[in-house]
């Protein structure tokens, strides 16, 4: 054998050895370390008190902006349905009028029934375009009080937390055997904390499909209000 094989030999003799040292030296070691002895790292983080009053008080504005919202929205489908009535009766008395002007072969009258017609039915899909985006509004609207009120329960829960976590420390100073375990009460509190950031996460998706809803329903209602321009020049 070369006398670089042979060096190879050796070094990899000498690694073995080190590592069955290694083995020997660790084992008796953790076979002595008693379970549960490793510190469980929190699962998740929480705010100080004066955050978690700030995210409450955000929480509480938003809730209340949602809520004049949902009461415009409300009000502007009210109006959206009044119009649409009076433009439905507007276009069903300019049909009869069409409908006379034909039977008594009125072609002037005919021709211009035809073109009140024809500006009646491009407005009544105005009007529906704009009930439809007062409609999408109130359920922006509704998404985003629920938004908040989810919020509020994600606050009040990591306070909670925060006070269980407070009386935990307590009881740790008066009774040290406690020192190193976890509280069974605030791993109970904790998991309500993440299924109410669960919660106000889902809550927050269905804001934005909502959003995008009445961003779409708003180009619908753009276009029908270009369709009337048109007619008007």
């Amino acid at each position: 054998m070369c006398s670089r094989g042979l060096a190879r030999t050796a070094l990899a003799r000498v690694a073995l050895a080190q590592a069955v040292l290694l083995l020997w030296t660790v084992a008796p070691v953790m076979a002595q370390m008693p379970m549960g002895e490793d510190k469980l790292e929190p699962v998740i983080l929480v705010g100080t008190s004066a955050e978690l009053m700030t995210d409450l008080d955000e929480a509480s504005d938003l809730e209340a902006a949602a809520s004049s919202a949902l009461e415009r929205a409300r009000t502007d489908k009210s109006r959206a349905e009044a119009r649409i009535d009076i433009r439905k009766s507007q276009l069903e008395t300019a049909k009869r009028g069409l409908d006379l002007a034909r039977k008594e072969k009125r072609e002037g009258d005919r021709l211009e029934l035809e073109r009140q017609r024809g500006m009646l039915e491009v407005r009544l899909r105005m009007q529906e375009r704009e009930k439809e985006v007062a409609e999408a509004a109130i359920r922006l609207a509704e998404a985003r009080r629920d938004e908040a009120r989810a919020n509020r329960k994600v606050a009040e829960a990591s306070q909670r937390l925060l006070d269980e976590k407070e009386k935990w420390r307590t009881q740790v100073l008066e009774d040290t055997t406690r020192a190193g375990r976890e509280s069974e009460s605030v791993v109970r509190q904790t998991r309500r904390v993440l299924d109410a950031r669960k919660d106000a996460a889902d809550k927050q998706k269905f804001v934005a499909e909502r959003r995008k809803d009445l961003i779409e329903r708003q180009i619908q209602l753009m276009d029908a209000q270009q369709a009337v321009r048109s007619l008007e020049r």
